[in-house]
């Protein structure tokens, strides 16, 4: 910048802000002369408001929109009872999509840069980068990534889905493969566990960034938004457990041995 520019800029005040998870970080040590120590809440009119310029609000309207989407979308999947089929319902709502992504975490510790490496793969820019070059995405074409949470994760996610859901940006280099932003083509459907490992701390205590001011759309899995579908060997083994409870088998078992005897 030139000096007269720099005179200009030294009579404009301006706020710097600084947000860290670890405050035992070099950083977060050279700067604590200039710590805040106030308490800071968001209002619930202003987490609306910037949950309302960063997502849609609902499942229908993000679809109906996909050629002029502007916003991501972002929906929780919880249920009172392990086993009422989370994964089967995401997978039965995101028929309606080009690409689904199923992405687990299944340890404590988070591997960054193996996450952005697989989320590279379906962003429409991929293309150019030769990432997957059979693999044609535009950016209508929209790409539901399913965030499959295990009962083993830590609070180190929170981490990671501040960046991913609030940043909207992640850096884990300074090549370009290594960093991922968030297309607006992209909605996540996030697998919340019914517990955890360690019973100190529910799911909902532990992952604060997803339930905390800023509400995300919550749907709660049970059998009536997801009932039991019995595909054709299902039905042939209930058949089976039925009549076997009845001594049914057990009988023609029996007969059939005592012919093979004869």
């Amino acid at each position: 910048l030139s000096e007269t520019a720099l005179q200009k800029l030294g009579a404009i005040p301006y706020l710097l802000v600084i947000i860290s998870a670890s405050p035992n970080n070099v950083l977060c040590h050279a700067l604590l002369p200039f710590r805040f120590h106030r308490p800071i809440s968001l209002s619930t009119q202003t987490a609306q408001s910037i949950f309302s310029q960063m997502y849609y609000n609902d499942w229908t309207s993000f679809v109906d929109q996909k050629d002029v989407n502007k916003k991501s979308f972002v929906q929780l999947y919880t249920s009172k009872r392990v086993g009422m089929g989370k994964s089967y319902k995401i997978r039965k709502d995101s028929q309606k999509t080009s690409q689904h992504v199923c992405i687990a975490f299944n340890s404590e510790d988070i591997e960054w840069k193996f996450l952005v490496h697989n989320f590279w793969r379906y962003h429409p820019s991929q293309a150019n980068l030769a990432i997957a070059p059979n693999r044609k995405i535009s950016d209508h074409d929209i790409i539901t990534f399913h965030l499959d949470l295990s009962s083993s994760i830590s609070t180190e996610i929170n981490n990671f889905l501040f960046e991913l859901l609030f940043l909207q940006h992640i850096n884990t280099g300074q090549n370009i493969l290594e960093c991922f932003h968030v297309n607006h083509n992209m909605a996540f459907f996030i697998e919340i566990p019914s517990k955890l490992s360690i019973d100190k701390q529910t799911p909902q205590q532990l992952l604060y960034t997803l339930f905390g001011p800023i509400a995300f759309p919550i749907l709660d899995v049970n059998t009536e938004n997801n009932p039991y579908v019995y595909g054709e060997e299902a039905q042939y083994a209930l058949k089976w457990i039925r009549e076997f409870d009845a001594n049914h088998l057990k009988l023609s078992f029996l007969f059939s041995n005592t012919n093979d005897l004869i």
